[in-house]
């Protein structure tokens, strides 16, 4: 049997964890951090929305921007997207 390993404590990586050892696969889970101490638990949950209630002229494209230049265009775009759209507003 394989043996998988996963670097990183966060939230991805113990949702991971959690389900290839659910579906009987052997895995190692490794963090330079105590789980308490990853950036999932730094974030504190919940998501930004483009209200522009000071009328800055905040919009759903504007945070779609700024999320995927934040995350050095990284991220897969059409989800950011969606998620920005249908944030509140």
């Amino acid at each position: 049997m394989s043996k998988v390993i996963v670097v990183g404590g966060g939230l991805a990586g113990l949702m991971a964890t959690i389900k290839m050892a659910e579906a009987g696969t052997q895995v190692d889970l490794f963090s330079l951090v105590p789980v308490k101490r990853s950036h999932s638990v730094c974030a504190q949950g919940g998501i930004n929305g483009a209200v522009n209630t000071k009328g800055e002229g905040d919009s759903p494209w504007l945070h779609f921007d700024d999320t995927v230049y934040g995350g050095d265009f990284l991220a897969n775009q059409p989800p950011v997207k969606a998620m920005c759209d249908e944030a509140p507003g």
